[in-house]
């Protein structure tokens, strides 16, 4: 019969053979995660802080990652403004202490426009990058960085990067105007698209002139022989609810508008709206606003330039006291020289699509009579089209979609056209 002591005996071999001591540099690094972790800078307020915003972005990029994230600038690749090759490679390879490739996925994968933002927010002063580089240097072999807290690990990592924590907050700088700036193109370039659209939608639409021309006529009606008008302000059309006729103390000038139209076989000419699906998402933009935000990306790409320049001369000044690392910053240098170009070129290519936007609107504007008699729009007036243009003709079309939903009032109208009251 087994004694318990020989049970208990006989159970600890078995899990020893179930479940082996690990090697010893694994059981080195578990002993160091066991350690209780220190601060040396001793600020608790700012290094639970920093873990906050630390423990967002980690979950996509490991910390140990964060400083080849930061250092290769890799969102000013296709994957980011939209353009190159799409064979190139998804990744970065960088060699291990062991000579294996381990791969590094760009930035545009592991850290978004929120992430950039709060690594900015929690990069380490030069003080206390200056305190936590003494601490190492007292004792290399057990003064390391995973024995610190979380918030000072990260900045030990940050200060052990090329140029420190400088360098680091220029290069997320440049990671947060490619982040933005790919969204910001890819919001203006449909801004344009809309407003060109719109613009060659009320122009060519046949049926859009004749409803005016009706508009028009049923003014100089009530006008009787006062003076004839040619035209009228755009504007005008949205007081045309407003304007009760002698019919029924119902029915406005609208429903008249919509009867004589139903009374003279052009029913078609009240679904204009139908001609002109761009008008909807056009109404919301306005020049001065987008004008604003390119002018922006210029003063952002201005700062990135002069990044790129104070690259360049770091980069020269090494190279004349050391060889050593000169591929990587050869490496570094051409993808952000890379950036700038790609950045200035689609900026370039915004800012001409603007212009010829900025001319079609002011051709809308002279198509409607905008601009009669030599007048010309005011900068500020100017700044809040096609806006106040296409809204004006978005509301009146629904306008005149109730008021043909008004049967009453229309039937009233079209007795008095045909004469039966």
């Amino acid at each position: 019969m087994t004694t318990p002591r020989l049970a208990q005996e006989g159970g600890d071999y078995l899990a020893r053979r179930r479940h082996p001591p690990p090697p010893d540099d694994e059981l080195v690094l578990q002993q160091q995660q066991q350690q209780p972790r220190i601060s040396v800078l001793g600020d608790m307020m700012r290094s639970r802080n920093v873990e906050i915003i630390l423990r967002r972005v980690t979950r996509k990029c490991p910390l140990a990652l964060l400083p080849a994230a930061i250092d290769s600038l890799d969102t000013s690749s296709s994957s980011i403004l939209g353009g190159g090759d799409e064979g190139v490679s998804a990744s970065a390879s960088m060699k291990n202490e062991n000579g294996q490739a381990d791969v590094i996925p760009r930035p545009s994968e592991r850290l978004g426009l929120e992430a950039v933002i709060g690594l900015r927010q929690c990069l380490p002063t030069v003080q206390e990058a200056a305190a936590l580089r003494r601490w190492l240097a007292v004792d290399p072999v057990n003064h390391v960085p995973t024995r610190l807290v979380r918030a000072e690990e990260f900045f030990c990592l940050i200060a052990s990067m090329a140029g420190g924590t400088v360098s680091a907050g220029q290069k997320l700088a440049a990671l947060e105007f490619n982040l933005n700036l790919r969204d910001s193109l890819q919001r203006l370039d449909g801004a344009l698209n809309s407003i060109q659209m719109a613009c060659a939608q009320v122009t060519s639409s046949p049926r859009l002139g004749r409803l005016l021309l009706r508009v028009r006529d049923i003014g100089n009606t009530l006008n009787k022989a006062q003076f004839r008008a040619q035209g009228f302000r755009l504007h005008s059309l949205l007081r045309l609810r407003e304007t009760r006729t002698f019919v029924d103390e119902n029915a406005n000038i609208l429903h008249f508008l919509v009867a004589e139209a139903l009374a003279g076989g052009d029913d078609d000419t009240i679904e204009v709206a139908a001609d002109m699906p761009a008008i909807g998402t056009a109404k919301r933009w306005v020049l001065g606003a987008i004008r604003q935000e390119i002018q922006d990306l210029r003063r952002g790409l201005r700062a990135l330039e002069k990044q790129a320049e104070t690259t360049d001369t770091s980069t020269n000044t090494t190279s004349s006291n050391t060889t050593s690392n000169s591929n990587c910053s050869v490496d570094k240098n051409e993808t952000m020289r890379r950036c700038v170009a790609e950045a200035q070129e689609k900026i370039a290519a915004v800012d001409a699509k603007f212009t010829e936007t900025s001319r079609m609107v002011a051709k809308l504007l002279h198509y409607l009579g905008e601009e009669a008699d030599g007048r010309v729009l005011t900068h500020t007036a100017m700044n809040e089209q096609p806006a106040a243009l296409l809204g004006c003709l978005w509301q009146f079309f629904g306008q005149i979609k109730c008021a043909r939903g008004q049967h009453k009032q229309i039937q009233r109208c079209l007795d008095v056209i045909e004469g039966e009251v």
